[in-house]
């Protein structure tokens, strides 16, 4: 099986959370969703280290660098986005 009782609860849940809550708009136009910042990131590693003027083996090394530069960074990234506290209705709450 492939989700658990357990983890099919998580997934009905989150899934109900955000139907209910949804994403907080007013924090995404002024910092950016993570993904956009991990789309913009990639789209810096490949201007960068994937340019035609570089023989297919240093791009190939670059794309594995950059590779596990983002996988690198995935862990504090995820810290950073547990951390943000929003406000509503007068209460202020943890978003993970």
């Amino acid at each position: 099986m492939l989700i658990s009782g357990n983890g099919l609860f998580i997934v009905v849940a989150a899934l109900a959370f955000d139907a209910l809550i949804g994403d907080p708009d007013w924090l995404w136009r002024r910092l950016g969703h993570p993904v956009a910042w991990i789309g913009g990131l990639i789209g810096v590693l490949d201007r960068r280290f994937n340019r035609e003027d570089r023989s297919q083996q240093e791009r190939k090394m670059a794309g594995i660098a950059g590779t596990a530069a983002m996988v690198a960074t995935k862990p504090s990234a995820q810290s950073a986005a547990g951390i943000v506290k929003m406000r509503r209705n007068g209460r202020w709450f943890m978003m993970a």
